[in-house]
């Protein structure tokens, strides 16, 4: 197929317009459209995107100028407050409070008296000298009695709207114009005064801050928004407010206004913020009009560079349109019909210049591409019948492979590992950071050369062998074994694992079963054994407790009764373990049972050097248990804490009721046991409720005392739990539910 110039196309409608004026005018009219929508889209968007951002920026820049302006009112909260705790002020105040009242007493003015007077003068330098000097914005103070009557002002008579602010908290006043006294807006701060001895409010410390002076160092701490004018006001709770100056130095920028904020030109954006919880509120304002100037600037100077580009574009498209594009738009067209498979495309042209040359060369190119495609397509079909039958082996070899529940891997010659699948990629993943992995053999006695058991299974040259290897937690059983080839050599190594940390683990518990079925049997075996001597000891206990009646040793031989029945209701609940045996629950209190262990333990605190504090932080410490049982589990927390330490172990009980959001709307008691030994280590905290499990050395501790308390504890639905454990403090908590 061939493509005649000029001959078998469609009529121009514009054929009346020559195309060297053609082509330029359409691309001129479309830049005109262009520039014109893009310069309102992007004048709007631009725009926009501005607003928002201003908007965002405005929002984060006033709540960070809100903490500035809530930490700035702390800070002269907190001196405030400072002067108000200082012992001479709060003496002299107290002194002058009282010689007034006495005055009063006997009829006569507090000024007539020498001693009013002379104290009156010395607290007044003292604030002037050493109060007001260190803070620039403190120009005038007073203080006032318990009933709000004043006692002494520094500088004015009387503090403007010092009655009508609260005098029991630390608290702000509404802003006050300037004075004659004071020519510049001010507000005051207040608070209490406590007496030296005992907490008691003796009056009220008010300070008068000097408005200009405190918003002029907050406005230096705030931000601001970088390249963008705003106004700041801050306005009290009686509506007014005052202008601060973003400017340094210039304090007088400041004004007060009632009411709303004012002086927003034009379109504006405004945001306010709460100062804290000091009544007053932080007002931004942005003039939108002067922050959109730079946008409108450069929507004015894209506007003027479109049309210069559009002038120019005009007169430099006019000579290669005219001589070009008819020639190339042919060629583009028979090259879309050569892209589309249409090979015997050809075009022809008369002209012999570098046009003519390029389309020689076309009419070349497509009779090549031509005869390769006849050429390649024979070899595509033979190819893809080829690839079909690789295709269908691999993907059944494939299948076989992820169907396997033992993991399977492929190394080359050169160590790599070149196939696995899902079940072997832990040993895989292992072999490819060329890692190591703790064997369950003793590689380094059969093969003492080799640089690591990965190493030896994927060795070529050795025999095949099989070893078990822990990986990330688990257990591996790998058997290795090599390829050969035709020639002898090897082709590679196939390893293939096996996950056998189940069946390790079921050993090993199998193991512990068999283990505490033995410890049981010899358990009962000892505490029938027990039980017989007990008893004699227990009647023998009975029989003196009865002789020694009304004598100073009556105390001593309860305390042989009561805790021979203890173990033997230890011995016969580990007896009836198997069985279904019920405790015996009573009423009782705790603090009995602490003072009844306490007393059988005495010896071992003297002992030992112990020194014990008991804390009672509740008198309803009643509840329904098992006696015997809630004195076993006191007895193995106490002898576990002076076993601790050798000597000078310092130990507290703290008996309080329990937090409801720590136990829901359960009611109970909470007793602490505290002690001042070594710690437990944070390695071994979470295996210390373990049965058999023990820090201590061998023959001071079987590792069943915390186990059985935690267990007896949680059988009447408390809790046993290690609060906290560091060198030189461990706590144990035990929850206890309340009686009723």
């Amino acid at each position: 197929m061939r493509i005649d110039l000029g001959l078998g196309k469609l009529k121009d409608p514009l054929y009346f317009i020559p195309i060297k004026y053609k082509l330029p005018l359409a691309f001129g009219l479309l830049c005109i459209a262009t520039f014109g929508v893009g310069g309102i889209v992007i004048s709007n968007t631009a725009k926009e995107a501005l607003e928002e951002q201003i908007d965002g920026r405005l929002r984060d820049s006033l709540k960070t100028d809100a903490i500035i302006a809530e930490r700035c009112f702390e800070l002269l909260g907190r001196r405030a407050q400072d002067f108000a705790s200082d012992g001479y002020i709060r003496t002299e105040h107290e002194r002058l409070t009282k010689l007034r009242a006495e005055s009063r007493g006997a009829d006569k003015s507090p000024e007539d008296d020498e001693s009013f007077e002379t104290v009156y003068a010395e607290l007044r330098r003292h604030f002037v000298e050493n109060k007001l000097a260190i803070v620039p914005e403190f120009v005038d103070a007073e203080l006032l009695d318990t009933e709000g009557i004043g006692v002494i002002t520094v500088v004015a008579d009387e503090l403007p709207g010092a009655r009508s602010i609260p005098s029991d908290a630390l608290a702000f006043g509404p802003f006050n114009g300037p004075t004659e006294t004071h020519p510049y807006p001010t507000f005051i701060v207040s608070t209490p005064i406590k007496s030296i001895v005992g907490d008691r409010r003796i009056g009220t410390l008010q300070i008068l801050i000097n408005a200009t002076e405190f918003f002029l160092r907050l406005s230096g701490a705030m931000n601001g928004i970088a390249g963008i004018e705003e106004r700041v006001w801050i306005e009290d709770s009686a509506g007014t407010s005052i202008e601060i100056s973003r400017t340094p130095g210039e304090a007088k920028g400041m004004t007060s206004t009632q009411g709303s904020v004012h002086g927003a030109e034009g379109d504006s954006l405004t945001h306010d913020a709460a100062v804290g919880s000091y009544g007053f509120t932080l007002t931004k304002v942005v003039n939108l009009r002067k922050a959109m100037a730079p946008i409108t600037e450069l929507l004015n100077q894209f506007l003027f560079f479109g049309g210069y580009i559009l002038l120019m574009t005009i007169v430099l498209l006019f000579f290669p349109v005219k001589f070009l594009i008819g020639p190339l738009s042919d060629l583009r067209d028979a090259a879309k019909m050569v892209a589309d498979g249409q090979f015997k495309v050809r075009v022809n042209t008369d002209s012999t210049d570098e046009i003519g040359e390029v389309s020689q060369a076309f009419n070349t190119m497509a009779q090549a591409v031509e005869e390769r495609t006849k050429t390649l397509e024979e070899t595509a079909e033979t190819l893809r019948r080829k690839e079909a039958d690789i295709r269908f082996e691999r993907d059944r070899l494939g299948a076989v492979i992820r169907s396997m529940q033992d993991g399977l891997m492929f190394i080359t010659n050169e160590g790599e590992v070149a196939l696995s699948n899902a079940a072997a990629e832990p040993v895989a993943s292992l072999m490819r950071s060329k890692k190591d992995a703790i064997t369950q053999h003793d590689c380094a006695r059969e093969v003492p050369e080799a640089p690591s058991c990965l190493a030896c299974l994927a060795d070529l040259h050795r025999p095949s062998k099989s070893c078990e290897v822990d990986i990330g937690g688990r257990t591996y059983e790998i058997f290795a074994s090599t390829i050969p080839t035709e020639s002898g050599d090897s082709a590679g190594r196939i390893l293939v694992s096996r996950d056998i940390t189940d069946r390790i683990a079921q050993q090993e518990r199998q193991a512990d079963h068999e283990r505490k079925a033995v410890v049981g049997e010899i358990s009962a075996v000892v505490a029938h054994e027990l039980n017989n001597p007990l008893s004699a000891i227990a009647m023998f206990g009975q029989m003196l407790e009865g002789k020694l009646r009304g004598t100073e040793l009556e105390e001593h031989a309860s305390v042989i009764r009561r805790n021979t029945e203890s173990c033997r209701r230890t011995i016969r609940g580990l007896l009836d373990m198997a069985g279904s045996s019920k405790p015996e629950i009573t009423r009782f209190r705790i603090r009995d049972v602490i003072d009844d262990v306490l007393a059988l333990l005495q010896p071992m605190f003297d002992r030992a050097d112990a020194n014990l504090e008991v804390l009672r932080e509740t008198d309803d410490d009643e509840i329904e248990w098992d006696e015997l049982h809630l004195r076993q589990v006191f007895l193995n927390l106490l002898m576990n804490s002076v076993q601790s330490k050798t000597s000078g172990i310092e130990i507290r009980i703290v008996v309080r009721d329990s937090a409801p959001a720590k136990q829901g709307e359960v009611r109970g008691i909470d007793v602490l046991v505290e002690d001042s030994g070594p710690g437990i280590p944070h390695e071994v905290s979470a295996r210390i409720f373990e049965p058999f499990f023990t820090t201590k050395p061998p023959g001071v501790g079987t590792g069943l005392g915390l186990s059985t308390s935690r267990r007896i504890v949680e059988s009447y639905g408390g809790a046993l739990t290690l609060e906290s454990s560091e060198p030189g403090r461990t706590v144990f908590a035990i929850f206890l539910r309340k009686a009723g």
